[in-house]
């Protein structure tokens, strides 16, 4: 199977045809790249902050993923030139196209798992963080 890369035009003859839902879904399926998204849509966030945010994930692989993630352009990599250097993560418009895809695809998951799981996805847009009950991340510490 034919796998495109980020930055490669589609060319109208080429022999292999993509489909549409088999590439994203080839995208969001490397391992911690829906945990990453989840904490993008709750806000910016810093690069050590994620392996605080998302247990088992060390920085050889959240490297490789935000590598990934700004190729197909939904990330957005910011260095400020503050001492210690720092280096802040957000989404793209593009990135932030995915969110009700995850929502559907986490509500529909739950639904047939059975779980109440209110899940960070669904309340990106609220300053409030209590009452989130998401099986993969951890607790708040207020």
């Amino acid at each position: 199977m034919h796998h495109h890369q980020p930055g490669q035009e589609h060319n109208d003859a080429a022999p292999d045809i993509i489909c549409p839902i088999i590439f994203l879904l080839e995208i969001l399926s490397a391992r911690w790249t829906i945990e990453v998204l989840r904490e993008l849509f709750i806000q910016p966030t810093r690069t050590r902050k994620f392996l605080t945010l998302i247990p088992g994930l060390n920085m050889k692989t959240l490297r490789e993923r935000l590598k990934m993630l700004e190729a197909y352009e939904l990330v957005n990599r910011k260095v400020y030139s503050d001492l210690p250097l720092r280096v802040e993560y957000s989404l793209t418009q593009k990135g932030r196209e995915l969110y009700e895809v995850l929502v559907s695809l986490k509500q529909l998951g739950a639904r047939w798992l059975g779980t109440d799981c209110t899940c960070p996805f669904e309340r990106a847009t609220s300053d409030n963080a209590s009452g989130i009950h998401c099986p993969g991340r951890p607790a708040e510490r207020h």
